[in-house]
């Protein structure tokens, strides 16, 4: 600041102050007084110390968010392969639920047929055959249809349970967008952003790379779980 200071007033070569304007006696007045001002080596010595401060406070910030970025690729590692199990037992059990809602209505259309069926051959059997037979097609269909739809209610139930996994999962993404998003709202965030603005870095953090993979994994996971909860609410 002082040799900067120097090279000012060397330049325009007065008896004001170039920055103040404050009058002296001479120009060798003026230019002791500029070479021999501690507060300009204060200034230099506290620029110095919070670029210094900086420096420290952006290497705490990369190691943050490679701290970040270790946890995300550890959570992938543990849980996403067991979420995709799960949504492989989803849609087995939804398969099967439309296997047997197919199977429910071909029974469905037996029973019609064999209801035509009776009707034609009434007109042969006597009072009391006539009402034997009709009773054991009744008894014989609601057996059927309580079956069917005890195993419907069972493979409902198990599907329904495996919301609570995505329950947990849904929470984790949250604290861990929460964490991210508590990063880029400090203040040492906003100063690093500031610097590399000024300095015109093309500035591509991994959070930003890491917030992207944490949309694209909800957006998925909505996706299924939307999916389940209509097939389920169709097959109920």
């Amino acid at each position: 600041m002082i040799k900067l200071g120097s090279q000012i007033i060397e330049h325009t070569e007065t008896n004001n102050c170039p920055l103040c304007s404050h009058p002296h006696q001479n120009f060798e007045t003026l230019k002791a007084e500029v070479k021999n001002n501690k507060a300009l080596d204060s200034i230099t010595s506290a620029l110095i110390q919070s670029q210094s401060e900086i420096a420290s406070k952006i290497k705490d910030l990369e190691k943050e968010n490679e701290a970040i970025s270790s946890k995300y690729d550890e959570y992938k590692n543990l849980q996403i392969q067991e979420y995709l199990d799960f949504m492989a037992k989803l849609k087995a059990s939804i398969e099967s639920l439309t296997n047997d809602k197919s199977r429910l209505n071909s029974e469905i259309r037996y029973s019609n047929d064999e209801y035509e069926s009776i009707l034609k051959s009434s007109l042969s059997m006597n009072q009391a055959e006539y009402s034997a037979y009709l009773r054991k097609s009744i008894e014989d269909t609601e057996r059927t249809l309580a079956a069917t739809n005890d195993n419907i209610q069972q493979k409902l139930e198990a599907i329904q349970k495996l919301d609570n996994p995505f329950k947990t999962l849904r929470d984790e993404d949250l604290l861990i967008a929460q964490r991210i998003k508590g990063m880029e709202d400090s203040k040492l965030y906003q100063q690093f952003i500031e610097i590399c603005r000024i300095e015109d870095v093309e500035l591509s953090l991994d959070v930003d790379v890491l917030r992207e993979k944490f949309r694209k994994l909800n957006l998925n996971y909505s996706i299924y779980v939307q999916t389940a909860k209509n097939n389920i609410q169709q097959l109920s």
